[in-house]
């Protein structure tokens, strides 16, 4: 869970995935995705008296966001604007005095967490990167375009001063994950082998939480046509996403269950078809927190205690490598933890990571600084340099070699 306070120092007057305390004041506000985590004081009576006494202040998020909120809060609906996806889009931030308004660049990169999940790109005289909860294949960053100085993936990376990151996952213990679409495949098997058993069969899929298996649900519906039983509560959520179509359902009589309350006292009276057939019943566990590098070497992504209960590996966060391999590939100046967990030796772990990882590319830029290209040195864009820098790379360069026909002036 996110423990980001809204607030970008970077840019006054913008809040990012919090609406309550001092987020109260600002005057521009962005949305990550619609989970309620990220809604924190959405709903507060100051901020809504703040947010619509005024004409100029919205909240922009991703257009599947936008279809989200808007049916969740329909009382937001006129506040609510989408924005375009890998596209920049310049906003304005209004003063409060409404005499100095200053002017952001902001493009949404998909963020691959749940349906509707953007980062945020903003670039005024710094550039930002707010993550967000995020889960994207190492190979697919690069393909991102946003993050390239003239929009070209053949260019150079541009040089982000700060990223607010997503640290879910961020320890070695949670060294990698499989893919979702691994997972799904898994489910498959052991769903349609279950089923198959005995007529009265059912499958349970026990999940940490009401929401956030929107993309999970979509592919076991494509690959299997059998509609998942959800309670009444993620029903109302679930409603509003486009994709979900009849992923999910209130029909008990379903085949798949995902229905149990997370209020213990509410359960029995969820779904009368599951507990009647436990004995009938595979639970299949669905969680990350479980799945150490130590466990997943010597169970892979899935450990059967026995036929009717099966933990598997499942995360809509990126992992530990998938992390450290974004920040290797941004290089950014600063990074800012989002995620912060109760264990204090965990955390101080976490930091001394990025610490150390932001030192090692850091250190290779500044032994890098001069370096060849074509036969000619050059200084890195990035870099700054003095007089003395030019000297040394005088000083130091190889003599040149000599060409067929050419001699060096």
């Amino acid at each position: 869970m996110s423990n980001f306070p809204g607030l970008l120092p970077e840019v006054p007057n913008l809040s990012i995935d919090r609406f309550d305390g001092n987020n109260y004041y600002s005057t521009i506000y962005l949305l990550s995705h619609c989970h309620f985590d990220h809604l924190g004081g959405i709903d507060d009576p100051w901020f809504l008296e703040h947010l619509f006494e005024r004409s100029d202040v919205f909240i922009y998020m991703s257009d599947v966001s936008a279809q989200i909120l808007k049916g969740l809060k329909p009382h937001l609906s006129s506040k609510i604007k989408h924005l375009p996806i890998n596209s920049p889009t310049l906003l304005k931030v209004p003063s409060h005095d409404k005499n100095c308004d200053t002017f952001i660049s902001v493009t949404l990169i998909p963020a691959g967490h749940c349906p509707g999940s953007v980062m945020f790109l903003i670039e005024t005289n710094k550039i930002i990167l707010y993550t967000g909860d995020f889960r994207i294949k190492p190979q697919d960053i690069k393909r991102f375009t946003a993050f390239y100085m003239l929009g070209d993936t053949n260019g150079d990376v541009k040089n982000i001063d700060k990223v607010y990151l997503d640290t879910t996952f961020f320890h070695p213990d949670h060294l990698s994950f499989p893919s979702r679409e691994d997972v799904v495949n898994n489910l498959f098997i052991f769903i349609s082998e279950w089923l198959e058993k005995d007529e009265n069969n059912l499958i349970f899929l026990h999940t940490c939480a009401h929401i956030g298996y929107e993309d999970l649900f979509i592919e076991l519906y494509k690959k299997l046509n059998i509609s998942i039983h959800v309670t009444q509560s993620s029903i109302e959520f679930y409603k509003h996403i486009p994709e979900i179509g009849k992923a999910v359902t209130l029909n008990e009589h379903s085949k798949i269950h995902a229905c149990k309350d997370i209020n213990p006292k509410l359960s029995k009276k969820m779904c009368k078809t599951y507990y009647n057939k436990q004995k009938h019943t595979r639970t299949i566990k669905l969680s990350a927190y479980r799945w150490t590098k130590k466990r997943c070497v010597e169970n892979s992504f899935f450990e059967k205690s026995n036929d009717n209960y099966i933990h598997m590996c499942y995360s809509t966060h990126a992992s530990f490598e998938e992390i450290r391999e974004f920040i290797l590939f941004l290089k950014p100046n600063e990074i800012e933890p989002c995620v912060y967990h109760d264990n204090a030796e965990r955390n101080q772990l976490m930091e001394k990571i990025i610490q150390d990882i932001i030192n090692s590319y850091k250190a290779k830029l500044e032994t890098s600084k001069f370096l060849p290209e074509n036969g000619v040195f050059k200084l890195k864009k990035t870099d700054q340099c003095n007089k003395r820098d030019i000297l040394n790379l005088l000083e130091t360069a190889p003599p040149l070699k000599k060409l067929k026909g050419f001699s060096p002036v």
